[in-house]
């Protein structure tokens, strides 16, 4: 007969190891759940795809990156256009205000219609 010390031993390591298995095999579960396939794999060649995932996911990973990167250098380049662009905005703005002058010299009077044109169209 054992001691009574040895057997609960016993019992305890079973438990444990229960516990421990149990553990794994919701951690292989939720790492078969991660990767994109169908069918289910032994453990080693889950382990595999994971792998082979893993690195495919680093290297898209890496490809966005410099995707960012370009595409962040774009925009300071179309931020620099925008600007270039705005001027003759302001051109327009400043030739409306003109057409504008000209018109109110149109309503109020002919005489200074002649300075008007001159602003308007210079030599």
């Amino acid at each position: 007969m054992q001691p009574a010390g040895k057997s609960s031993s016993g019992l305890e390591r079973k438990e444990v190891e229960k516990y421990r298995r149990m553990h794994m095999k919701a951690h292989v579960s939720r790492l078969a759940s991660l990767i994109p396939t169908q069918e289910k794999l032994a453990l080693p060649a889950l382990l595999d795809q994971v792998t082979s995932y893993v690195k495919q996911l680093k290297d898209r990973l890496e490809e966005l990156r410099k995707r960012r990167e370009q595409l962040q250098g774009e925009e300071a380049v179309t931020e620099g256009q925008r600007v270039a662009l705005m001027v003759p905005v302001v051109a327009i703005k400043e030739t409306c205000s003109v057409l504008e002058d000209l018109l109110f010299h149109l309503f109020t009077g002919l005489s200074s219609l002649s300075v008007s044109l001159a602003m308007l169209f210079p030599l």
